[in-house]
């Protein structure tokens, strides 16, 4: 079983929607059935939108996940860039370049 950690906003989503990239569901659906463990992180949240921000405030954006029946184990909010993962293989340094490549979730799920 891996875990897959997860941006929202122009990886699983057009960026400023909540539009799902082509094959993204799809993707997400069969990870989760094949038993992995989906963690999403992003740099929506409460802190940087408020509470009362009708698309990026926390409780939005879980009910946008809940009504496309988006399964996931956790969600990290109002993690900002850069954002580095350190496990016991090597040190990732994970930051945007701001150029935006649309993915297609179709292609790597094959």
């Amino acid at each position: 079983m891996a875990t897959f950690i997860l941006d929202l906003d122009g990886t699983l989503f057009k960026h400023s929607s909540t539009m799902p990239l082509h094959g993204a569901l799809e993707f997400l659906a069969k990870i989760h059935a094949d038993g992995n463990r989906v963690v999403f992180i992003t740099r929506r949240g409460d802190e940087e939108w408020g509470p009362d921000d009708p698309v990026y405030s926390e409780a939005p954006t879980r009910k946008m996940l809940d009504d496309l029946g988006i399964k996931y184990h956790d969600i990290i909010f109002n993690c900002k860039s850069p954002r580095i993962i350190i496990d016991d293989d090597e040190v990732r340094h994970i930051q945007g370049n701001n150029t935006h490549v649309p993915l297609d979730w179709a292609v790597i799920s094959d």
